[in-house]
């Protein structure tokens, strides 16, 4: 009932929809410029604890996204052995971590140590003023270049993109 029983309404409450604010819209559409830019063959354009960064990235380029937090971004939906495996094959070289995530879950712990954190001014050229700035993107990129990996076995099947024929 959208939190009212007086008035039910059915589906998403549009105004508490991070996803659709200027200020989101303002940092995704370069992060999402930057990562198809240097995805390379990875199957996976970016995984993500943050769902509206997910959502957006889905939704805006019809790529292969994972979401990496589950439902509320502390659930752990990768094991580490998992997730290693994931970036030493190549199938995923991006991760945006929501600080939730990077308190309180493994996989976010895997990628703190073992790549790479990237200034946010490596993908967003635009300066944003520091009053608008809580409400885009605030969650750091992480850089997982295969082969950074922590050297576990790979995950048993290898996920590569097939190269694009021009």
């Amino acid at each position: 009932y959208g939190g009212e029983t007086r008035t039910p309404i059915a589906g998403p409450r549009l105004h508490a929809d991070r996803g659709a604010t200027t200020q989101f819209v303002r940092d995704a559409e370069p992060l999402l410029e930057y990562l198809q830019a240097h995805q390379g063959t990875a199957m996976y354009l970016v995984a993500s604890a943050d769902r509206d960064v997910a959502r957006y990235a889905i939704l805006q380029t019809n790529e292969p996204v994972i979401a990496t937090g589950g439902f509320n971004g502390n659930d752990p939906v990768l094991s580490t052995t998992r997730l290693a495996g994931l970036v030493n094959n190549g199938a995923v070289r991006f991760f945006v971590l929501e600080e939730t995530s990077r308190e309180s879950n493994r996989a976010a712990q895997w990628i703190i140590q073992n790549c790479q954190p990237l200034p946010k001014t490596a993908w967003q050229p635009r300066p944003a003023s520091s009053d608008k700035e809580a409400k885009g993107i605030v969650s750091p990129l992480y850089d997982c270049s295969p082969g950074q990996g922590s050297g576990l076995a790979p995950a048993p099947s290898p996920l590569h993109r097939p190269p694009e024929v021009t």
